[in-house]
């Protein structure tokens, strides 16, 4: 009798110790596979941070050049350290969307476009502009004083129009100017033929890791014309010397 319930008491304890096996067993590979997915997560991160990086650096490369027309139609290859960046210019000629800060102001090329060109200038929310036409010669100004209906600010403004002014381009038509005088607007641009370009689009892209796991970034950014601080409107010329 006594050996029978030493055979069962040896069973059990057999059991008991096999179960507790098993609980640490799983317990064990439950923590494997936990560390072995924030490896894999935090890798996985680091190459999309280093795809970013890549991408932006090919942007900054891009927005150096003074002459973004060089790199249009055709990709560039930007090196960044081990890694490379695909960087892609188009430019913008037509139905070009431009955001305008208040008191700040836009030029848009005209040079080279031909003459009869009707040039529609339209603009979203309502805003008083202040439009400047220059000819070749850079003395000889058209100007037009716009603002919408809804628009008080500019009391001096009698020109009034449904957020939209048409005109038609001249061939000594060099240059156009606008400001927005009470509120931020988006000004839009467009032609009955095509502008010069007015604003180029930048695309980079990169790649990190392998064909199964890898990382791209890409990155878009837009460049319109460079403009001198709105500053500049308030220096004094004189057509003599200053003593």
């Amino acid at each position: 009798m006594m050996e029978k319930m030493k055979r069962n008491n040896s069973g059990q304890a057999v059991l008991v110790v096999l179960f507790i096996m098993v609980v640490v067993l799983t317990i064990t590979l439950s923590l494997l596979s936990h560390s072995v997915t924030d490896v894999s997560i935090s890798k996985d991160e680091e190459e999309a941070v280093r795809a970013f990086s890549a991408a932006e650096a090919g942007i900054e490369e891009a927005l150096r050049q003074d002459d973004l027309s060089a790199w249009a139609g055709s990709g560039r290859s930007v090196e960044v350290g081990e890694l490379s960046a695909e960087v892609a210019v188009s430019g913008a000629r037509n139905n070009i969307e431009i955001e305008l800060v208040e008191d700040e102001y836009l030029l848009a090329n005209l040079q080279g476009a031909a003459a009869g060109t009707e040039l529609t200038i339209s603009w979203e929310p309502d805003a008083a502009l202040e439009i400047v036409f220059y000819k070749d010669d850079g003395l000889t100004t058209e100007v037009q004083a716009v603002k919408s209906p809804a628009v008080f600010c500019a009391e001096n403004f009698d020109q009034e129009a449904d957020n939209q002014v048409n005109h038609i381009l001249e061939a000594d038509d060099s240059q156009l100017r606008i400001r927005s005088i009470c509120n931020e607007t988006v000004i839009t641009l467009s032609g009955s033929d095509d502008l010069p370009i007015q604003k180029h689009e930048v695309s980079s892209r990169a790649v990190v890791g392998g064909q199964e796991r890898s990382k791209t970034s890409v990155i878009q950014v837009s460049r319109t014309l460079p403009a001198p601080p709105s500053i500049l409107d308030y220096v004094l010329f004189s057509g003599g010397n200053l003593e």
